[in-house]
């Protein structure tokens, strides 16, 4: 038993918290000529918890199981910060299993998803140079 929790503390130490804003994460490291750097934040224009992610591009990125299930459909931030382009999904694997909803951004992404009507949706990502 203690050796159980002992376990389950150490794995939720390794995710980012909520609480430590902004965090940066970097998913299966590339160059940048292959990965794709997103802001994702908690509350509209790139305010409350935020995590700064750097990930590949091409690859979907599941919000709960790559970044922390606590930023699972709360997120209120999407910004681009390199200009890839983006599809956002509300299945947590991407459009494997028949997304229900998604959309696409460009640009700088969207510092209001609820503008886009995506707003606490998004489970999962994919991005392209």
């Amino acid at each position: 038993m203690a050796s159980g929790l002992f376990t389950l503390l150490s794995l939720a130490s390794a995710l980012p918290t909520i609480f430590d804003a902004p965090v940066s994460l970097t998913i299966r490291p590339g160059t940048s000529a292959d990965t794709c750097k997103i802001l994702i934040c908690s509350d509209p224009n790139s305010s409350g918890q935020c995590v700064d992610i750097t990930g590949p591009a091409a690859d979907c990125i599941s919000i709960a199981s790559d970044i922390g299930p606590q930023y699972s459909s709360s997120a209120s931030t999407f910004v681009i910060e390199d200009g890839c382009i983006c599809t956002l999904t509300d299945n947590a694997s991407c459009y494997q299993n028949g997304a229900a909803r998604s959309i696409n951004l460009s640009g700088s992404g969207s510092t209001n998803l609820n503008d886009e009507g995506f707003d606490n949706l998004l489970q999962s990502y994919i991005c392209f140079r």
